[in-house]
């Protein structure tokens, strides 16, 4: 599922270099598609629309823990702001410097992947910059235990 929109989203922004790593595991959660499928979209487009925009690169990873599955997104792009980021997942809130990669935005994306998530169980969170000195921004999503088919 993860592979199949990280090819749509490939196919709308053709100049983002965008990599899926899972390993050889099978990850099977007991979720609503739909709305699983959301958090997805909504975390792996964000990623590829907020790259660098002359060289964007995103990278998607999942894998197994002890205590269920993480994903994480990251990007090379221009990170969100410090004294943004206490409001990145409230509803109707874009960033003070989201219009220099999207320009236009209804600032529910992460409202709605927030949402989702609170509804499964499972936690949403991120590190902007993703390094000390750096840019970009990586995107957290933790599958706890008890979601594992």
């Amino acid at each position: 599922e993860v592979q199949s929109i990280i090819e749509d989203v490939q196919k709308m922004l053709p100049g983002v270099s965008i990599s899926f790593d899972r390993g050889k595991d099978r990850y099977l959660v007991r979720a609503r598609r739909t709305l699983a499928r959301e958090v997805f979209v909504n975390i792996i487009s964000n990623g590829a629309e907020y790259a660098n925009k002359q060289h964007g690169v995103v990278g998607a990873l999942l894998w197994r823990e002890e205590d269920g599955y993480r994903f994480s997104c990251e990007n090379n792009g221009i990170g969100i702001p410090a004294e943004d980021q206490p409001k990145i997942f409230s509803r109707f809130f874009r960033a003070s410097n989201a219009a220099e990669a999207k320009e236009k935005g209804t600032g529910l994306g992460l409202y709605i992947v927030k949402m989702i998530c609170y509804s499964f169980g499972w936690q949403v969170s991120f590190k902007s910059p993703k390094r000390e000195n750096g840019d970009g921004t990586i995107f957290f999503v933790n599958i706890p235990v008890k979601n594992h088919a």
